[in-house]
């Protein structure tokens, strides 16, 4: 093909950006250049993992709190290995993914403190977490929408106040959140879905401790602008604790409360009530959540270490998928 650059014409072939080849370059003087670049250089961003699950920290009995990532494969059903150690071993944390890094945001003790953390560890290397900046707001019990830019951290709790307020968190530039507005409604424990541009909040607690009331609003709310989130739909069964999955297509919330195994499915094109999507195996809550392109993945929570796999494609019971290394309860979920 020809090409013309800068007032003179090059022949040249230009691939897509997936497939390597000769990339259009904005030099430091502003001249445009044509520069070979590999097949790995642009990778389009996806929410969805191809590879691995991570379940984070949480506790693994009593008060014992854990800093172990657990890695488990998305194609081969065995064990769970320890990946690595998060900077802090929180619990009621929520789990950001960006195309390289795993985030665990916010987080409790055992022992009534709550934290600001933000912090961060490599799906590709087994070093030790690191600490990169710190909420607004001291929070945990919250949940987290991604896009390729950054993690929105929804609603959560802070001592006995339950908050609508949503955060963003910078995946390019390590520092503290900023605003982005607020949930239609005050949220704790939620669960959290990732569209392409919108990220969504569903379920969750109101009210105060001794009089805690459930719920099954889903709100939505845009990455691009900073505004108050909108109701658009419901779970069909009201909870708190519930583990969010998201295809490209729809959001799946499994499992919540004490004792429910409802996986439910509402789509992100038109709002409305959810649809059952079939029941876990055993009752779930504040279970992590891992994303693959075809399955949604729930490790841990409720005192145990199953991981448990359902299809988006069909509805029908989850299947065992292994077993995280330990007991993890209240872990945040990540994928890759």
């Amino acid at each position: 093909m020809t090409r013309k650059i800068n007032n003179s014409y090059e022949l040249g072939q230009s691939n897509a950006p997936d497939t390597g080849g000769d990339m259009l370059k904005t030099r430091a003087d502003g001249t445009l250049v044509w520069e070979g670049v590999a097949d790995t250089t642009f990778i389009p961003y996806s929410f969805q993992g191809s590879n691995y699950g991570f379940s984070s920290g949480g506790h693994t009995s009593g008060d014992g709190l854990s800093t172990t990532v657990n890695r488990f494969s998305f194609s081969s059903n065995v064990t769970a290995t320890d990946w690595c150690d998060l900077y802090f071993g929180g619990r009621y944390s929520s789990g950001g993914s960006s195309s390289t890094h795993g985030y665990s945001i916010g987080a409790a003790d055992g022992y009534g403190n709550r934290y600001d953390y933000i912090t961060k560890f490599s799906f590709t290397s087994t070093a030790t977490g690191t600490d990169v900046g710190n909420l607004s707001t001291i929070r945990h019990s919250t949940s987290a929408s991604c896009n390729v830019d950054y993690a929105f951290n929804n609603g959560g709790l802070y001592n006995s106040t339950v908050l609508s307020t949503l955060e963003k968190v910078s995946f390019s530039s390590d520092g503290d959140s900023t605003s982005h507005g607020d949930l239609a409604q005050v949220k704790n424990q939620p669960a959290g879905f990732s569209a392409s541009d919108y990220g969504y909040a569903a379920a969750g607690q109101h009210g105060s401790a001794g009089s805690w009331l459930s719920q099954s609003q889903i709100d939505k709310y845009a990455f691009s602008s900073n505004t108050t989130a909108t109701d658009v739909g419901d779970l069909s069964v009201s909870r708190w604790a519930p583990t969010g999955c998201s295809s490209s297509t729809h959001g799946f919330a499994s499992g919540g409360n004490l004792s429910s195994t409802v996986i439910d499915k509402f789509s992100f094109s038109s709002e409305g009530t959810a649809a059952s999507h079939g029941n876990l195996i055993n009752t779930k809550y504040f279970a992590s959540g891992s994303s693959s392109t075809t399955e949604g993945f729930t490790g841990g929570g409720g005192n145990t270490n199953s991981i448990e796999k359902y299809s988006y494609s069909s509805n029908t019971t989850a299947s065992d998928w292994g077993d995280l290394s330990q007991v993890m309860f209240r872990p945040s979920g990540t994928q890759y």
